[in-house]
């Protein structure tokens, strides 16, 4: 899986690099298929967002969330992902009867 990490108003620093390379590496143990991954973090006013596009067989999949504090932005948007992958493993489970 190809991973890129790229910030908008932020600096992608070693160590939110490293978290988010991290968490990523968990998700990647939940679906084996993913092609690749791209996590954006933003920085707008006082809000930190937190952006993933996720590339899996037939699909795109999309989640972000937002907090004060970017690590919890991350997490967040990390606990959407997951459910989002469970449900299209589910899906696509259901299509091979």
């Amino acid at each position: 899986m190809q991973l890129q990490i790229s910030g908008q108003n932020v600096e992608v620093t070693q160590a939110l690099h490293d978290f988010v390379e991290e968490k990523i590496g968990h998700i990647k143990t939940c679906a084996d298929k993913i092609t690749n991954a791209h996590v954006m973090l933003v920085v707008e006013k006082n809000v930190q967002m937190a952006k993933v596009e996720l590339h899996v067989p037939g699909k795109v999949i999309f989640a972000e969330d937002s907090d004060a504090d970017m690590y919890t932005a991350i997490d967040k948007m990390l606990d959407k992902l997951r459910r989002q992958l469970t449900k299209y493993k589910e899906e696509k489970l259901g299509h091979q009867d």
